[in-house]
């Protein structure tokens, strides 16, 4: 939820960012709106680079607390190690 909702906030500041340089470029503003409205921008995608890490991260946590992880094979019938309890498929 707090992903999607973050990038939502970043669309909307991308836009706004954009609209505030057309603004000054047509010298219907301040250049301290083009900062200001850049800097929202920067934070928002900021926030959302920390969303999908910790989407990510949360991931990764749910793998390996189901006991994730485990080994590539380089032939089909090498006992690798993983899975030791259960029977070998035949």
């Amino acid at each position: 939820m707090q992903r999607g909702l973050r990038l939502l906030e970043s669309v909307a500041n991308r836009e706004a960012a954009r609209l505030a340089r057309l603004q000054f470029s047509a010298g219907a503003g301040l250049y301290l709106d083009v900062l200001e409205a850049e800097r929202a921008d920067f934070a928002s995608r900021r926030a959302l680079a920390v969303a999908r890490t910790n989407q990510r991260l949360a991931v990764v946590s749910i793998y390996k607390a189901l006991g994730g992880g485990w080994e590539v094979c380089a032939q089909a019938g090498d006992d690798c190690g993983g899975a030791r309890a259960l029977p070998a498929a035949r």
